[in-house]
Order: C-alpha cells, then structure tokens, then sequence
C-alpha cells in the first residue's frame, strides 16, 4: 500500500489516467496541427495546387467546415444609359408622310464605366470546384463583412445569425447556424491579395479562440508559399473593360451551396 501516493491505489489510478489522457490529447493536437503546416506550406508550382493544399490544412483540423478563396480585383462595369426623354409632340407639325423619313434620330449616348472594387472568388473545397462559386464577385465596400479585413487584419463572427450584414450568394439557409472567420492573404508588398474564409454553417459549431489561432498559423505558413506561386506567374496585359455581374442575396445557387461574406 505505501507504493501509491496516499495509500488509495483507485485515487492514484484515476489521477494516472486523467493526466495520460490529457497529454495524449494535447499530443494528438500538436500531431495534427503540425500535419496541417506542413500541407498549408508545401511547395506548390499554380495558385490551384496551392489552393488545395490550404483548403487540405483547414479541413484536416477543422472538418466539417468550408473553406473560400478570393482575390481582389478592380473591374470595369457598365453604367446603365439614362433613359433617352419622348419628344414634345408638336400639334402644328404635320407628320411626315408614308415612306418619308423623320429627322435624323440622335445617337445613343456613349456607353460609360465604372471601376468597382471586388473579391472575386476563385477556389472553394466544395466538392463541385468552381462550379460551385461561378460568378462570385463581393462589392466588399458595401456589401457583407468581409471587407472589414481589408485593412489586414482577420475578422471572426461567432455566430451568422446574429450578424445582420452577412451577405448570401445563394439562399439564405432556414436553419442558420455556425461561425464565420476571414483572414487575409497577403502579397510580397504586405498589401491584401485576397481573403481565405471558413465557415461552419455545415455542423453549426462555434469557433473558438483556439481554432482561429490554428487558421492564423496556417495562413502564415501559407502566405511565403503564395507569393513565390505569384511571382512565377508571368504579366499579363490589362484586359478590355467588361461588365462584372455582382451577385445579390438568394441569386443564382442551389440551396446547400450558400456562402457567407
């Protein structure tokens, strides 16, 4: 009896398992959090393997989640023409006559731009690929909460349904549930490249400290990846102005494939 501390050999043995639980625990943890840097830094040779590797490294701790990539873009969008007014109808005029031709019609006005500043999405860990984020394009100053990270610095909402400015890109879901964390990708200049975000609106958990603190060390393992990625991808030339369609809330997707922003 005197080999166990107290004389209780049940005390010591469930003191014994307590404290080796704990560390197996804690070791499983540093296990699978080391597994997830070394996806999230791997080597990549295109933006779309190392889009993979990210979205590997997030699921691999955080699953069940999902997991967007987007990039900053200025685009050119077509203004909408004013409305041309009806002529005054003049009474004393008489009109002209069957085959005649009225007066020269007055051309339309010239078709004007205007540049808009979007994330545009490019690469989501949904099994249908870009499928399922074709069109995607977030007005950040004025829509949803994503471009409160603009500035740098990551933005965690603990729970959607409280967050009234959360934007949709497809039907808001009837059971409205989970967190929402965006944490920004950074160019070889330090400026905002784009945004990854995860949310989890699949199984409805909340976020914890613990979980984004993952996400930020995996975005730090990831962002040296992404601007040696960037740097071999060659200029290319400034493309013709084209009009950008800036998805609204409920348009254009199946439910089940909502995402938060």
């Amino acid at each position: 009896r005197g080999d166990f501390p107290g004389e209780k050999p049940l005390v010591w043995l469930a003191q014994y398992l307590r404290a080796r639980n704990k560390k197996n625990i804690r070791e499983t943890a540093e296990a699978n959090l080391d597994a997830a840097l070394d996806l999230a830094g791997r080597d990549a040779e295109t933006l779309q393997e190392h889009y993979n590797n990210i979205f590997a490294a997030v699921r691999h701790l955080l699953w069940p989640c999902s997991a967007y990539i987007s990039r900053k873009r200025v685009v050119s969008r077509e203004l909408p023409r004013p409305q041309e007014e009806p002529k005054p109808v003049d009474e004393d005029v008489e009109p002209p006559a069957e085959g005649e031709e009225d007066e020269t019609p007055t051309p339309p006005a010239p078709v004007e731009y205007e540049e808009v500043d979007v994330l545009e999405y490019v690469a989501t860990s949904h099994p249908m690929g870009a499928d399922a984020i074709d069109g995607w394009a977030l007005e950040y100053e004025s829509h949803g909460v994503t471009g409160r990270v603009m500035d740098g610095e990551p933005l965690l909402v603990p729970d959607v349904a409280s967050e009234p400015e959360m934007h949709w890109f497809a039907t808001k879901p009837s059971r409205l549930m989970g967190s929402y964390y965006a944490q920004p990708l950074l160019d070889s200049q330090g400026g905002v490249w784009g945004v990854l975000c995860v949310d989890t609106i699949l199984d409805g958990r909340v976020l914890s400290g613990a979980d984004t603190e993952k996400l930020t060390k995996i975005v730090a393992r990831a962002n040296p990846v992404l601007v040696d990625v960037l740097a071999k991808i060659p200029p290319t030339p400034e493309p013709e102005p084209e009009e950008v369609v800036v998805e609204q809330e409920g348009d254009g997707k199946d439910a089940g494939d909502e995402e938060a922003a």
